[in-house]
């Protein structure tokens, strides 16, 4: 005799077919609330390894992009940077084929650093040695905690945040760094910033 339910009348097989896709439902519905459970509990361990690591991410956003004569420009922060100083780099990409030199003469290139409260930590002229650009080059330059404001604000940029506490682990940092090239040719200035 094969297995499963074998009625005696119609109406008791429609009854145990209906029972059976309500079984099925309700399992649907387990699996979902499961997996979405999941989710959230992974999302929650993400966010907590974030904030007790705050440089897990190691893919630094860059500058926005401009354009100087016939040169576009950018920057980023260096991943090489050390406990007591910070390096970014300035990529110069040249938009027509013929080589030309950058920095051009009477350019003047100016790093600052500025807090999310307004608050000017360091202002400072690049001096890049000129070189010859025929498509893509960049320079590089650190800045050192000798050169920052010595305010209480601003030492927290080479701060590494150590979290010991569940209430600094939920606490959100409100100061933010914002770095800025200023690029100042033909009574021109063009800004560089990383938001």
């Amino acid at each position: 005799m094969a297995k499963g339910y074998h009625s005696r009348s119609p109406e008791e097989l429609k009854e145990y077919l209906e029972s059976l896709n309500k079984k099925t439902k309700k399992r649907n519905w387990v699996q979902v609330l499961i997996l979405a459970d999941i989710v959230i509990l992974l999302f929650v361990f993400y966010m907590i390894s974030k904030k007790i690591t705050p440089d897990m991410e190691i893919i630094f956003k860059p500058s926005n992009k401009i354009q100087v004569n016939d040169f576009e420009s950018y920057f980023i922060k260096s991943n090489e940077s050390e406990k007591k100083s910070v390096s970014y780099f300035l990529f110069i990409t040249k938009s027509v084929n013929t080589p030309a030199q950058f920095p051009i003469k009477d350019m003047k290139i100016h790093f600052s650093l500025n807090t999310s409260q307004q608050e000017i930590c360091l202002q400072k002229e690049l001096n890049f040695p000129a070189k010859l650009i025929s498509h893509k080059e960049s320079f590089r330059f650190s800045i050192e905690v000798s050169e920052i404001l010595q305010t209480e604000s601003c030492k927290k940029f080479f701060e590494k945040v150590e979290y010991r506490s569940w209430k600094n682990i939920l606490a959100e940092k409100t100061l933010k760094f914002y770095p800025e090239i200023d690029i100042v040719y033909e009574k021109k200035i063009t800004k560089m910033r990383v938001e």
